[in-house]
């Protein structure tokens, strides 16, 4: 049994109130990921609480493509699921998460390439509304529209062991003086990682597609972006690209990469294969819903 608990709120606006509903009949669907036997499966072996956990792996070429995105001409390689259904409606409110993920011992950060564990987004908008990295110094935590990061943990320290994620995020859209959008723990510990500028802007819910349904989801994973870079610094053999401008429409910001299309080329090299474990992992309303010391395993 896949471990995962989600408890979401359907939030109806009324006058300066609202009422929450709880639908725990949910789902863990697809994203854009390949769909090689290995990529996502459950283990028995390395178990955070309870009797099983989800293992995703991905390696050299893995990528996946639907009608609306190809991750194949898009320098990208994937293999994430995300939670459905979600904070809907009036998606402003307060939310809780909880995870747990194993980092085996020959895990490899590939900077320069981006390698992202988990992002909440919105439908109908491309960027993340928040996101989890792999990088050099640390696992690190990212809000797009205050551009504000933490570092969560060291990489060393994550590296063969269990870590412990609790996550409070308020999606309000009115800036309050004063007033913390974010809350996290780190095995227990409390970070200083307090988000002051709202994480859901009105902007966002301005220029988001209005054809999608509005849904926040939190995906988790592994997902690599920009993979030529990594194989360019890393390549043994001469290779012909052209280089790629990479533009992100909603930001408008540009990343420059060697090529969008990195699985056409012989580099003499292969990108290292990933593989990462989650487990206990709960989406709720209050933090009793979520915290991994306040519940039974999943399974």
């Amino acid at each position: 049994m896949i471990k995962l608990i989600l408890t979401l709120s359907i939030l109806v606006i009324s006058l300066n109130s609202y009422s929450i509903g709880v639908n725990k009949d949910t789902t863990i669907n697809h994203v854009i990921s390949h769909s090689k036997p290995y990529g996502y499966t459950t283990s028995s072996d390395i178990v955070r609480k309870g009797k099983e956990s989800q293992r995703f792996e991905i390696r050299h070429g893995d990528c996946g493509y639907d009608k609306d995105w190809n991750d194949c001409k898009n320098d990208r390689r994937r293999i994430e699921r995300y939670l459905k259904p979600v904070l809907s409606e009036k998606p402003e409110g307060v939310v809780w998460y909880s995870w747990s993920m194993y980092l085996p011992e020959d895990f490899e950060q590939l900077h320069p390439t981006n390698t992202t564990l988990g992002q909440v987004k919105i439908h109908g908008y491309g960027e993340p509304l928040w996101y989890i990295n792999a990088r050099k110094k640390g696992i690190k935590i990212r809000f797009d529209a205050s551009k504000q990061k933490c570092r969560l943990i060291k990489f060393e320290d994550a590296i063969g062991k269990w870590t412990d994620f609790l996550m409070k995020v308020d999606y309000s859209t009115n800036e309050e003086s004063y007033k913390s959008y974010s809350e996290i723990y780190v095995n227990g510990k409390h970070k200083d990682c307090e988000i002051n500028e709202p994480v859901l802007t009105k902007e966002v819910l301005r220029n988001r597609n209005k054809r999608k349904t509005l849904k926040i989801n939190f995906r988790y994973g592994i997902y690599n972006s920009y993979v030529s870079k990594w194989l360019d610094e890393h390549k043994n053999k001469d290779v012909d690209t052209k280089g790629w401008s990479h533009l992100h429409a909603e930001s408008g910001m540009i990343v420059n990469s060697v090529t969008n299309k990195p699985w056409e080329f012989d580099w003499g090299v292969k990108l290292p294969a990933q593989v990462i474990y989650y487990d206990e992992v709960r989406v709720g309303l209050t933090r009793k819903d979520v915290d991994i010391n306040m519940n039974a395993p999943v399974d």
